[in-house]
């Protein structure tokens, strides 16, 4: 039988030994879990210690940008070299119009807003006071990291934070989320557990318990993209977008969101309606950025 799928005569790696493909994006989150967050860490380490904050925002950003390359990048297009399909296959390389591109912008901005407010609302769960405490302190400490990371001081250097916050995620993530990972566990699962399963590991792949909800809801979105779409294109501008904002809020407003302003405080009454507001705002143009997506879709699919 004629193989339309490989990426040479030679049997693959996977084809060899038989194995299974939720099988083998399991063991390729293992591989890119020691290989990022394991011996990245540890390089990081003994190169610079534990103390970041002596060390100067761009060579903090550059380490960041390298060990999303070197760690995470490089071993996804490795382990895609062991499949037997095509490189355009397992991360689907298929361009999108720009209509499309306009609505996912629209849409992720949207989607956005609608995760903020179910941070917000995360945030006001009653907790016993110690427990409060430890989990502010911890959070403060990642806010301070993060804002190290993202602070900029004029445009240049705006420019090297987007790169650095957008960019670079948004390609090397994506690729192997919405690429290797959502290929395999899709072909193993099926497509509705395929992505949600994807956007889950997504969440907890960040190590951010506080954004947790929002990660999970903005990566359960990027894989349907991707399968709505057909074009792993789709979730890297998604993800470009997300951070862009965040970038682009923190710099002119000094916070990561442009509408909402988040507080460990509780809630007055007084807030909740212009919370209300917008969340119906942002649900209803996400919908209709939705709909949309799906009808410039089924036009694009019908064209072909």
């Amino acid at each position: 039988m004629e193989n339309n799928n490989p990426q040479s005569d030679k049997i693959s790696f996977i084809e060899k030994y038989g194995i299974n493909p939720l099988l083998f994006g399991a063991l390729s989150l293992l591989v890119i879990f020691v290989s990022y967050q394991v011996i990245g860490s540890l390089i990081v380490f003994f190169i610079i210690g534990t103390d970041i904050k002596s060390l100067d925002p761009n060579q903090i950003r550059i380490i960041s940008s390298l060990g999303q390359i070197i760690f995470l990048l490089l071993p996804t297009l490795f382990l895609a070299k062991l499949m037997p399909e095509k490189f355009r296959t397992t991360f689907k390389l298929n361009r999108i119009s720009f209509k499309l591109i306009i609505l996912i912008i629209v849409s992720v901005f949207a989607i956005m807003e609608i995760a903020q407010i179910l941070l917000v609302l995360q945030s006001q769960i009653p907790l016993p006071d110690n427990i409060r405490e430890i989990l502010s302190e911890f959070k403060k400490t990642m806010e301070e990291t993060y804002k190290i990371l993202v602070n900029a001081e004029g445009y240049p250097e705006l420019g090297f934070v987007i790169f650095v916050i957008a960019v670079v995620p948004a390609v090397c993530e994506e690729l192997l989320f919405r690429g290797l990972l959502q290929y395999n566990f899709t072909k193993g699962m099926g497509a509705k557990y395929g992505i949600l399963f994807t956007g889950i590991i997504f969440a907890m792949f960040h190590f951010n318990p506080f954004a947790f909800i929002a990660l999970m809801v903005l990566g359960i979105y990027f894989s349907f993209l991707v399968y709505k779409t057909d074009s792993i294109y789709s979730s890297i501008i998604g993800h470009f977008t997300n951070n862009f904002i965040a970038s682009i809020s923190l710099f002119y407003f000094g916070k990561d969101d442009v509408l909402l302003n988040s507080s460990d405080e509780i809630l007055t009454s007084s807030q909740l309606p212009s919370l209300f507001i917008i969340f119906i705002i942002s649900l209803g143009i996400f919908i209709v950025s939705l709909y949309l997506i799906f009808r410039e879709t089924a036009r694009e699919n019908s064209t072909k």
